[in-house]
């Protein structure tokens, strides 16, 4: 069992950290919660970070700019410049389809995107700068992706621990071959969500400075190994923390922050009627693309044989080209229509106990029927996905570290909606949420996860809210933990709820004040 530290820096001892997915609304919230925890001088004490999606986006910079030795004043300029100004998907949106050595052989939306971060954000920053010469506070740092594999999560961690593994109990990756791995490339495996991205394959869409690492690569896995967004399997960084704090010799830290931007929601899915009045069946609108390709068939003849094509060359004029290029029109249309179709039966034979056979039983469904059934399994399995496994899987780890004894009087839930959760208790009256705060605090919850910016004020109130909410947590915590008898803290705890006492009066005036 690991042991409680005795003597450990700052005034809770190491710090682990985790930073939770949600894409923009993550990274600047979480940017949010580390300017506080900057200011009140504790953000140095971090020893354990580890970070998922838009979690890895802010992490991944932020553990460069603390290897380098960056002050985090101008970390956190040139992080809300970059979060400003870039928007992810139109750059990447730009990149698609160009010739690549990746698994297609062409740039698909996750490659483009770790084109996107490289360019925008890393430089060509590799892994191996955390193994180069040179302090950090940081000792074990742990980007989170998941394989689909066998789906379980997979970690590119840098640890001071022999034990420490790159990948996971199944597929172990090779500390030299890891070192030359893009953050570019780490941070799209951990950003890669379901539904919005392909898998990342790794190793072929990667780009490596050495490309001879590949087949040896290839060699190790067997096969590629498709990777995406580390939220599938842990959307709150939650167990890998977990993992180095149960590793044998290990330490307990002295305190876990949890900054989460999970949003609460109880109406997941609402099932709607369909709304078609179209009595057109499906039968019928294949009926009518076959007398689409015979009339166009015949209209391309017809023209033909009108312009003169067939004559002796010497009767060719331009009105025979006229001729020729009309006829292109109907002619193109049937091979679009005869392309389309041999696509549409080729995807229906992917559809698992369904296929192209099935025409028989369903021709006789009208399309806003069949168009009702298609866009109900979408949007249900997207609700599936994207929240009821989500929120299974966050309760599920949540519960792990809330029931763990050696985690008592040591966690910290730094939650985008706990200023505004009906449910919540306050341990004092005086820190009951201002309506200044509390509507800053549902602005930025609302917001939906996205990887753009569509105005400044989306980027300003997240930012606000993860300030004044790392702030209310550090004042909850300190006095749960040590009751509220200020005078009878320790002196380096006196001096955080101090500074924290102090910024939170100003807070409830104004949630914007520390942006001045």
């Amino acid at each position: 069992m690991a042991k409680i530290p005795h003597k450990a820096p700052g005034p809770f001892g190491a710090i682990a950290l985790s930073l939770s997915g949600g894409g923009y609304r993550a990274a600047a919230f979480h940017l949010g919660s580390l300017w506080y925890l900057d200011r009140v001088g504790i953000l140095k004490d971090v020893s354990i970070l580890s970070t998922v999606s838009g979690g890895t986006i802010l992490g991944a910079k932020y553990a460069i700019a603390a290897k380098r030795g960056v002050a985090f004043h101008d970390f956190y300029k040139e992080f809300s410049r970059f979060l400003q100004s870039t928007d992810l998907v139109k750059l990447s949106l730009a990149r698609l389809g160009k010739k690549s050595r990746g698994y297609f052989g062409y740039t698909d939306l996750i490659t483009s995107m770790a084109e996107v971060y490289n360019k925008e954000l890393f430089s060509d920053e590799r892994f191996g700068i955390f193994w180069q010469k040179g302090a950090i506070h940081l000792k074990d740092i742990i980007f989170n992706a998941t394989e689909f594999r066998t789906g379980i999560g997979f970690r590119f961690q840098k640890s001071g621990s022999p034990r420490a593994v790159i990948g996971n109990g199944n597929v172990k990756i090779d500390v030299k071959a890891a070192q030359q791995v893009r953050l570019a490339d780490i941070t799209a495996a951990s950003s890669c969500f379901p539904g919005g991205f392909e898998p990342i394959a790794f190793p072929t869409d990667f780009r490596w400075p050495d490309e001879a690492v590949l087949p040896e690569l290839r060699k190790d896995l067997g096969k590629e190994l498709p990777l995406m967004d580390g939220g599938v399997y842990d959307n709150q960084g939650i167990e890998s923390v977990m993992h180095v704090v149960g590793r044998k010799g290990a330490k307990v830290p002295g305190l876990f922050i949890i900054s989460d931007t999970d949003q609460p929601n109880d109406d997941i899915y609402t099932l709607k009627t369909g709304e078609g009045t179209s009595a057109l069946p499906l039968s019928m609108l294949n009926a009518f693309g076959w007398a689409l390709m015979f009339f166009s068939i015949v209209a391309c003849g017809l023209l033909l044989n009108s312009s003169g094509l067939f004559g002796p060359p010497g009767e060719w004029s331009w009105r025979t080209l006229l001729y020729v290029i009309a006829s292109l029109v109907p002619l193109l249309t049937t091979a679009a229509i005869i392309w389309l179709r041999r696509k549409v039966i080729a995807l229906l034979d992917r559809v698992p106990k369904v296929g192209s056979r099935s025409w028989k039983e369903i021709k006789h469904l009208t399309v806003d029927q069949f168009a009702d059934m298609v866009q109900v399994r979408l949007t249900s399995l997207f609700a599936l996905t994207s929240s009821i496994f989500m929120k299974r899987v966050r309760s599920l780890v949540y519960t792990l570290v809330y029931q763990d004894k050696k985690y008592d009087k040591r966690r910290v839930s730094n939650l985008i909606s706990d200023l505004i959760r009906s449910d919540k208790e306050q341990v004092i009256s005086w820190l009951a949420p201002s309506p200044a705060v509390a509507a800053v605090a549902r602005d930025a919850t609302d917001m939906k996860t996205t990887l753009w910016f569509d105005n400044a004020q989306q980027q300003r109130s997240l930012v606000a809210c993860g300030q004044f909410t790392m702030c209310y947590n550090i004042l909850e915590h300190i006095i749960r933990r040590f009751k509220d008898k200020p005078e009878n803290y320790p002196a380096a705890v006196r001096k955080v709820y101090d500074k924290a006492y102090s910024d939170w009066k100003v807070f409830q005036a104004d949630p914007f004040v520390m942006e001045k």
